[in-house]
C-alpha cells in the first residue's frame, strides 16, 4: 500500500512540474519603481515567456514584488485588469500593454515622438509629460506630471 502511495504522489509531483515552460529568455535588472501603487528600487529579474511577463523583484534574497502580466496585471497576487492597474500605477488611463512595452523595452505611444539615438531611442511625449529612454539595455520611464517613475539598469 505505501508504494502505491508513493507511486501516486511521484506522478502528481512530476505531471504537476512538467507544464511549466521555461523563458523565452530572462534578464536582470537594478530595478527602481515609484507610483502610489508600489514605491521599490533593489534587484530584479524579467523573466519573457510567450503570453506572459513575469518580474520579481527582491530585497536582501526576499521576494518583495512579484509582477505578472498577461491579459490581467498581478501585483504579489493582486490582479486587476490592465486599465484599472494603469489608473491605479500611472495614474491615467493609458493603453492596455503599456508596462510591457515599457519592461520590454518597446516603443511607447505608437512611437509618438520617437528619436533614434546611437544606443537606442528616446520619446520625449509633452502631451503627457513623459519622458522615455532606451540606451544600451536600460529603461527609464518618468512621468513628470504625476511623479511615476520606472528605471531598470541592466547587470
Amino acid at each position: 500500500m505505501k508504494r502505491v502511495i508513493y507511486a501516486l504522489l511521484l506522478i502528481v509531483f512530476f505531471v504537476g512540474c512538467a507544464d511549466k515552460k521555461p523563458p523565452i529568455y530572462t534578464k536582470s535588472y537594478h530595478a527602481t519603481l515609484i507610483s502610489p501603487m508600489i514605491k521599490i528600487s533593489d534587484v530584479a529579474f524579467l523573466h519573457v515567456h510567450d503570453k506572459l511577463l513575469n518580474m520579481q523583484i527582491y530585497s536582501f534574497g526576499v521576494n518583495t514584488a512579484d509582477i505578472k502580466i498577461s491579459k490581467n496585471i498581478c501585483l504579489n497576487q493582486s490582479c486587476l485588469n490592465q486599465s484599472k492597474f494603469n489608473e491605479r500605477f500611472f495614474l491615467a488611463r493609458h493603453y492596455d500593454g503599456l508596462l510591457a512595452e515599457i519592461l520590454t523595452a518597446k516603443p511607447i505611444f505608437d512611437k509618438d515622438s520617437l528619436i533614434k539615438t546611437q544606443c537606442g531611442f528616446n520619446q520625449n511625449i509633452k502631451k503627457n509629460f513623459i519622458e522615455y529612454e532606451i540606451c544600451a539595455g536600460n529603461i527609464k520611464f518618468i512621468d513628470t506630471k504625476n511623479k511615476i517613475k520606472i528605471v531598470l539598469k541592466e547587470l
